[in-house]
């Protein structure tokens, strides 16, 4: 004799079980099925997206290649070292002198800095004394500034030169880099 429960039941508790069944059946398999078939499809469209921006940016790249390659051996004239440490220190001191005469800055001291040097390149330092009116100042940082070298102002200090005074002194601290292709 098989014990059968839903013959005893009457139909109403056969409907109800059923249904309870289904809606158990339901939840499980969302929750253990469907759920992590959506989540893995999510993560794999997330990786997808990732790929596809990689891929537009190779291709922008790619597809720029040549007016990049154009570009870098124009810009390469103005960072690689084409002398010698003592002859690249006094031309970029030149340099400085003359953007500082071309724009009405009074240069009380220039002073060479320390050369760093790393694997491919050489960033060479230098500190100057300057005084002016500010906006002789800004004219003068804004035009090493435009230079086609890579001089960047790393640190300045400004101070009024005399009590109601228009100028201003104060010191420069620059740093030049250029690629070392030896």
């Amino acid at each position: 004799m098989k014990y059968n429960v839903l013959s005893k039941m009457s139909k109403r508790g056969r409907i109800t079980g059923i249904i309870a069944v289904l809606v158990l059946l339901f939840f499980g398999v969302n929750t253990y099925v469907v759920k992590p078939l959506l989540n893995k499809m999510d993560d794999l469209d997330q990786k997808i997206l990732l790929v596809e921006k990689k891929l537009w940016k190779a291709y922008r790249v790619l597809f720029r290649e040549n007016t990049i390659a154009k570009e870098y051996e124009e810009k390469l004239q103005f960072v690689k070292q084409d002398q010698n440490e003592e002859e690249e220190i006094a031309a970029f001191l030149s340099a400085i002198e003359s953007i500082a005469s071309s724009s009405n800055i009074f240069l009380s001291d220039i002073k060479p800095g320390s050369v760093e040097k790393a694997k491919n390149y050489r960033i060479y330092s230098a500190e100057i004394e300057i005084q002016s009116e500010i906006s002789y100042i800004v004219d003068f940082m804004y035009q090493l500034e435009r230079l086609p070298q890579l001089i960047k102002i790393k640190s300045f200090t400004f101070s009024p030169k005399d009590k109601n005074s228009n100028e201003l002194k104060g010191n420069l601290t620059m740093v030049l880099l250029l690629i070392d292709e030896s």
